[in-house]
């Protein structure tokens, strides 16, 4: 099997309420639709909004598209593992915030 050049790794849900703390690492992708629209157990805010979620499915369109044609790109390191990794979350109108990783 060929390896990924790209591997998006989305799970987990916070709540952007800055007054509420709630967060599920434990939220697996394929979970997110049951999560559109659907308020914080501890606020009651959306937790992923519609647009939010478009965001992922476009990210998840990239990673497709990348791994699609990734023979007409070249591995970053012997055994096609990135150099640099990429985290981003996303606020509840689907912008991206993106913060580096070693």
């Amino acid at each position: 099997m060929k390896e990924k050049f790209m591997n998006a790794h989305i799970s987990g849900l916070k709540c952007d309420n800055p007054n509420c703390n709630w967060a599920d690492p434990s939220i697996q992708l394929n979970e997110y639709p049951d999560w559109v629209g659907r308020g914080c157990p501890l606020c009651g805010e959306v937790v992923l909004t519609n647009e939010a979620w478009q965001t992922v499915q476009k990210i998840i369109c990239i990673e497709n598209a990348v791994n699609r044609f990734s023979g007409l790109l070249k591995p970053s390191s012997k055994n096609g593992q990135a150099k640099i990794g990429v985290r981003l979350t996303l606020d509840k109108k689907g912008k991206i915030h993106f913060k580096g990783e070693k």
